[in-house]
């Protein structure tokens, strides 16, 4: 045997359905990670807000936008 073919990698097999990666368990059609800006007070308001509610400032966001969508017509 070559010694280049036994450092070869395998070819990868494709994830069987039933098997996942490790980490968050994905809600709805998963998240993707933004950057926006607020401003300093309106985020300390936010932050306080989160934790009287004890949620993370993401989802106080998250819930807070489809509040906003629902009012608004938007699904």
């Amino acid at each position: 045997m070559k010694v280049e073919s036994a450092m070869k990698k395998p070819p990868s097999a494709p994830v069987e359905r039933g098997k996942r990666k490790r980490g968050r368990p994905r809600v709805g059609r998963g998240v993707r990670v933004i950057s926006v800006s607020i401003e300093r007070g309106l985020l300390a308001r936010a932050d306080a807000w989160a934790r009287r509610l004890n949620i993370s400032r993401a989802a106080l966001i998250a819930r807070a936008l489809r509040v906003m969508l629902a009012a608004y017509g938007e699904r």
